[in-house]
């Protein structure tokens, strides 16, 4: 029995052809490939503030997006009664506005973008 064996480079090169890379095997818990383009983040914020606001797209502007380190596993939304790991946390945070008021989106470990509501 003869077995074809694709040399590591042409792996490589068929991931990176392919928008992968070597290692970029995370997924969220849906078992779908992590969202890691910040334009990606920022459409999904944007199209849940839209509909949280019923109004369109296009009167909410985008304030920040940028990647940020969250300093525990709350990703700067803490909960009250709930306990986080204390590590740091890659991710992402997006500042949307509409009509004054901000509307802050926390993202991390390859998850969707969520609001961040005031919980206090």
């Amino acid at each position: 029995m003869t077995h074809h064996r694709l040399p590591l480079f042409a792996m490589c090169v068929l991931l990176t052809a392919c928008g992968l890379s070597a290692g970029s095997g995370e997924t969220t818990t849906t078992g779908l490939p992590a969202v890691t383009s910040l334009d990606m983040l920022v459409a999904m914020a944007l199209a849940d503030a839209a509909e949280r606001l019923g109004v369109p797209e296009s009167d909410i502007s985008v304030k920040l997006a940028e990647a940020f380190t969250w300093s525990d596993g709350s990703i700067g939304c803490l909960e009250p009664g709930y306990g986080y790991t204390q590590a740091l946390v890659d991710g992402h945070r997006i500042i949307l506005e509409h009509d004054g008021i901000d509307m802050s989106y926390h993202q991390a470990n390859g998850e969707d973008p969520f609001l961040c509501e005031d919980r206090s």
